[in-house]
């Protein structure tokens, strides 16, 4: 009996429970929300949504800005240099590069291709927003998109949020993506709370010298 215990207890890692955590394979969550060999897929999934929050937060708030108006996609366009036979992520980068010569931010190119505005952007979004800049060169098949996504998609969810956008363009090469990623920087370090200051303690006060005589015997 107590070795059929034993049996089914070493089983027990192995068999899925609805919602549970038991059969969930360990994932590692980042700081940045890409996932490893550590945790659990719960805490991948909270990470995802408190970035999703924030990225829906910004937006709402005003910060992004426009997107891409006539004039910038006539300059994408004219001085892309892009041709059918270019690799689907070079012509990523070629956009993100004229965008960001035009004064233009992650958050702002991001918001040029989440179309729906639910704060991430799927392959079909990505494919729309590179076909309206010109159907023609920046024409993809469907199993194009999905490798391009899946260079920014750190936690392997199909979609792009705004976080994973953001590290994908600041680690483009170029002196503007490098300023935007240390105004970023300075920005997030001066909206962080600050830790409360401890009371400086008195310093102590030092006792009076006093001389003692000492008689002579």
């Amino acid at each position: 009996m107590s070795q059929r215990r034993a049996s089914l207890a070493g089983l027990g890692g192995g068999i899925r429970r609805p919602g549970g955590s038991q059969g969930d394979p360990p994932v590692e969550v980042q700081k940045d929300g890409s996932v490893g060999g550590k945790g659990t897929a719960s805490d991948a999934e909270a990470a995802k949504a408190a970035r999703r929050r924030q990225s829906l937060s910004m937006m709402s708030a005003g910060s992004m800005g426009g997107g891409m108006n006539a004039a910038m996609k006539d300059h994408i366009c004219k001085q892309s240099g892009i041709t059918d036979d270019t690799p689907p992520q070079e012509k990523m980068d070629i956009v993100l590069k004229l965008a960001k010569e035009k004064g233009k931010t992650a958050e702002q190119i991001f918001k040029y291709f989440d179309k729906d505005g639910d704060a991430r952007i799927t392959p079909d979004e990505f494919k729309r927003g590179l076909e309206e800049l010109d159907p023609m060169r920046f024409k993809m098949s469907d199993e194009e998109m999905d490798g391009l996504v899946k260079k920014f998609d750190k936690d392997q969810d199909g979609t792009v949020d705004m976080s994973e956008f953001r590290t994908y363009c600041y680690n483009l090469p170029g002196l503007a993506w490098k300023k935007e990623r240390l105004k970023q920087k300075l920005d997030a370090k001066k909206d962080s709370p600050r830790a409360p200051e401890s009371p400086t303690a008195a310093a102590p006060v030092p006792a009076p010298h006093v001389s003692v005589a000492v008689a002579a015997q």
